[in-house]
């Protein structure tokens, strides 16, 4: 059975109840209102007073090429760079060395007026992480009671279950809900799920696909706040008991160590490079190398490409060590009826598939035809994968939505053929056996 690598993303769980990025940036509005409103407007919070000086340095770029719009990540990693920027009790960043102070507003903390100080920065970050983990642990417990939900997981499971069938899966998923193995409960974690236990040997040795691992964290980490295990990931497979949302510490060794982004249960915000050096994130950040080079075909479900450090993971896909093994690539996005996907898209999001799959620039790709919208060319309405792929370089889209492709891998086989290789081997005159 062939092996087929899957990056699954935010857009495979917003159709059945999980938050979008709008979704979270408008709740992260929410609970810093509930924290830090600024003192001289209370309809506003810090983090909206952050986001907003980000766009308007955003929005003075007039050359119409590269228009940007923040997010909730980015907001976020800006919050903690400037807690680490005010923190008077350190000397790093060294290049606090050339900035002499920042302008931010005072807010209304703790029933007090009180400037934006390096600690009140801080504690808006971890506020903000710990409510969204929350969140989606609300959320991974009630969704099966919205309107809608048993239908369309009843899609997603059978999805999942076929493509098991069909292939040996190995999934990095960036998400932190549980919906992947509530479809597919046998997949490997990387933890014991009675004793709650890391095993990490189990990530690092097993070199069989077959798992299932949340590079950002899960709905399920729990981090223990023991004297002789503090700040280690365990496993808590009950939703329903108390997790531990508030690790002791975290701001004094902040203060002492200098660490930029505290610890919590799941990685939120910019920096991942830097927040996935602890354990297990670290080691399942091991395993992308070689299930890249173990895999007969990649599947990204709704991946936004906006993490540089999964991009720099497929960046020369087809011009490393890949080169002898032809790997379908297909993407499962989302564009309206008729549009064309790659000018549909963000240009920074356009530009990031470029350069994740090909080592040349995503504008050269354009111009040798290899990212052109293959699924409307001639499958107009259809909604068919299609067989007019380059031989070289096999990339399809899907962008007719997540569920929507759910639905179509199970009713037709045009899908598997493309994955399988069996499309690729019939334009290379192969027998497609």
């Amino acid at each position: 059975m062939k092996k087929l690598l899957i990056i699954a993303g935010a857009g495979s769980s917003v159709e059945l109840g999980m938050p979008s990025v709008g979704d979270i940036d408008t709740l992260f509005e929410k609970w810093a209102l509930e924290l830090t409103p600024l003192a001289e407007d209370q309809s506003k919070s810090l983090y909206s007073f952050v986001r907003d000086k980000i766009q308007e340095f955003y929005d003075k770029d007039t050359s119409g090429f590269r228009n940007k719009t923040t997010n909730f990540e980015e907001i976020l990693n800006t919050i903690a760079q400037l807690s680490a920027l005010e923190n008077p009790n350190t000397f790093s960043p060294p290049v606090r060395a050339f900035i002499n102070s920042i302008d931010l507003p005072a807010v209304k903390y703790l029933g007090k007026r009180s400037k934006a100080s390096s600690e009140i920065l801080f504690r808006l970050y971890i506020h903000l992480v710990d409510q969204l983990f929350e969140y989606f642990r609300k959320q991974c417990v009630e969704v099966e009671n919205m309107s809608g939900f048993k239908e369309k997981f009843q899609t997603y499971k059978d999805f999942f279950n076929r493509i098991s069938e069909d292939f040996e899966l190995g999934i990095i998923s960036l998400n932190y809900d549980n919906l992947i193995l509530q479809a597919l409960p046998g997949l490997r974690t990387g933890f014991d799920r009675k004793s709650g236990k890391l095993l990490l040997e189990e990530i690092l040795l097993k070199n069989e696909f077959g798992f299932c691992y949340q590079l950002h964290g899960s709905v399920y980490f729990n981090t223990e706040t023991e004297k002789d295990q503090m700040y280690n990931v365990f496993w808590n497979e009950d939703l329903t008991k108390d997790f531990s949302k508030y690790p002791h510490g975290r701001f004094q060794i902040h203060q002492r160590k200098e660490d930029i982004y505290p610890k919590a249960n799941i990685i939120a915000g910019g920096g991942k490079e830097l927040q996935i050096l602890d354990q297990p994130f670290r080691s399942y950040y091991n395993v992308i190398d070689r299930a890249l080079y173990d895999a007969d075909a990649i599947l990204f479900l709704g991946y936004g490409y906006g993490d540089s450090h999964i991009n720099k993971c497929f960046m020369g896909l087809w011009n490393r060590v890949f080169i002898n093994k032809l790997k379908p690539v297909l993407i499962v996005d989302y564009c309206a009826e008729g549009g064309d996907f790659f000018t549909s898209i963000p240009y920074n999001k356009f530009f990031n598939i470029g350069k994740s799959l090909k080592k040349d620039t995503s504008y050269e790709m354009r111009q040798t035809g290899i990212l052109t919208n293959p699924v409307y060319s001639g499958y107009e309405g259809n909604k068919d994968i299609p067989t007019k792929t380059n031989p070289k370089l096999p990339l399809a889209v899907w962008p007719f939505g997540f569920l929507d492709f759910c639905k179509k891998y199970v009713e037709n086989e045009s899908i598997f053929k493309y994955l399988d290789g069996n499309i690729l081997l019939d334009k290379l005159g192969g027998s497609g056996a």
